[in-house]
């Protein structure tokens, strides 16, 4: 996680020396070095047998909010993010930070460059990824850092006190830092960032969703833990952390030290690499400050969009774009039978999901099949139960080139072949903004030929809709009312002749 290693390789064995002197067990086999490519990082020196320990550590040595803090967390009124992010703050900034090993490690270090810490003109690289929406722009994500820091933070900085957090060190860009240390390196949390939102800064007061995984008590930062970098790739990973008691057997959350043993046979000189979590690229970055090529990177996609994608292509084929009162109606039944994603927002993968898919489906309905689908509960629709699989198809494709116009704004924009899955190093921000666009812009491609493949999978073409006579008139409503149902009644005929013709 860091730009500027050569230095750092001294800290790090001044760092394993004091966890030493605190109880934490270190395996002879290893030691930091940087190998250029990940910075720096935790190698096997010898080669280490499958189930050997490599370090293990007493939970006494974890950091966590304490005094006030610690009381204002457990009445509510603090989150502990906020509450550990201050307690960095004060660490770094008013204790000395020699007197702990680990933040003596941290002082010597620059925070990792997370796109929170950007200026407005470097923002302008992710502009369109799933960090910064194309309707947000850096100056509102600069603007909005700004608001949380003084609506959020600066009244907590405040209520602690002069004697903990003293009013010099109550700055944007001293606690802008603690909260980089804090996202990419704390254990046992959640992050909430509010997607679609221009704010690069998770969710920072106490009403917010839980911080806290599968039971545990708040979310800590852990020595020597975070040497170790991250690998998106389970081939590469050898370890992973487990609690166990002090007889080092696993005991779920009593436990009173964290592990990590050798879950495979490593290699002499070979890094020992874990996961950091599921995170795409874009979480990548904005979480820990660098980007590699995942698995997990996906392309945000709002109902906003495919609506949008889906009159172009109406309208490309010779009809008419949605009219604005059927998309309400169709989202509407969406909503009540829970169809639509949390937030209105879809993940654009490498598959096609069965909530795109039905998405679509219902928004190009006529009256006929929208009432039929109701009646049948609503149903999911996958790729064998669609009705218009060519209009399917073809919004499809044109929410899959929207998606990938937002990111690829111009012909400097880096749109070509995603350039590998190395590691790009944080010191030069619009390489790694254009790795996170490239990496996006891999998962459209790979998405298009999921929706190509989905169309050679057709048997036969379309079925033909029942005759739209049949539908029901309602009863009353205004002339503007009847001018509605006419004009969808034209666009329902116009559809019906459009499948046929396809």
């Amino acid at each position: 996680l860091h730009s500027n290693t050569s230095a750092l390789i001294p800290m790090a064995s001044s760092l394993i020396e004091w966890a030493r002197a605190g109880g934490a067990k270190w395996s002879a086999s290893l030691e930091v070095r940087s190998d250029g490519s990940r910075g720096r990082g935790v190698f096997a020196t010898a080669p280490i047998q499958k189930g050997d320990l490599l370090l293990r550590l007493p939970m006494s040595m974890a950091v966590r909010p304490c005094g006030r803090l610690k009381d204002m967390v457990a009445k509510g009124s603090c989150s502990p993010l906020l509450a550990l992010a201050l307690t960095v703050v004060h660490e770094l900034n008013v204790r000395s930070p020699q007197t702990s090993g680990y933040f003596a490690d941290l002082a010597s270090a620059p925070p990792p460059d997370i796109p929170a810490l950007w200026e407005a003109e470097e923002l302008e690289h992710i502009v369109g990824t799933n960090l910064l929406p194309s309707t947000k722009t850096p100056a509102e994500a600069i603007d909005a850092s700004r608001t949380t820091f003084e609506e959020d933070v600066l009244p907590i900085m405040e209520t602690v006190g002069e004697e903990y957090l003293p009013k010099a060190v109550r700055t944007q860009a001293l606690f802008g830092a603690a909260l980089a240390w804090v996202t990419s390196r704390a254990l046992q949390g959640r992050l909430s960032f509010e997607q679609g939102a221009a704010s690069l800064w998770p969710y920072l007061k106490a009403d917010g969703p839980s911080t806290s995984l599968n039971g545990g008590n708040g979310m800590f930062l852990l020595p020597l833990f975070d040497l170790l970098n991250h690998s998106s790739e389970s081939k590469d990973r050898c370890t992973t952390l487990a609690r166990v008691d002090g007889d080092g057997k696993a005991d779920g959350h009593a436990a009173d030290a964290l592990e990590m043993r050798a879950e495979r046979s490593v290699a002499a000189n070979e890094e020992i690499l874990h996961s950091y979590g599921c995170h795409g690229a874009a979480e990548l970055l904005r979480t820990y400050g660098f980007v590699e090529t995942s698995p997990y990177t996906s392309t945000l996609l709002t109902v906003e969009q495919v609506v949008a994608a889906a009159s172009v292509f109406l309208c490309s084929q010779g009809g008419k774009a949605l009219k604005e009162q059927a998309v309400t109606d169709r989202l509407n039944a969406l909503r009540k039978a829970g169809r639509l994603p949390i937030g209105d927002i879809f993940q654009l993968a490498t598959t096609i999901s069965a909530s795109l898919l039905t998405l679509i489906q219902v928004l190009i309905y006529n009256k006929t099949e929208l009432k039929a689908w109701v009646e049948h509960g609503s149903p999911q629709l996958a790729a064998d139960t669609l009705i218009s699989e060519i209009e399917v198809v073809g919004i499809l494709l044109q929410v899959a080139e929207q998606a990938r116009a937002a990111i690829c704004r111009d012909s400097q924009d880096g749109c070509g072949a995603a350039g590998g899955k190395s590691v790009i190093s944080a010191s030069g921000r619009s390489a790694v903004a254009k790795t996170l666009r490239d990496e996006q812009q891999r998962v459209i491609r790979e998405f298009k030929k999921a929706v190509i493949m989905l169309a050679m999978g057709q048997d036969g073409g379309d079925e033909e809709d029942e005759d739209d006579d049949e539908e029901e008139e309602e009863e009353g409503g205004d002339d503007d009312d009847d001018e509605e149902e006419e004009d969808e009644d034209e666009n329902d005929e116009m559809q019906d002749a459009k499948r046929r013709k396809l």
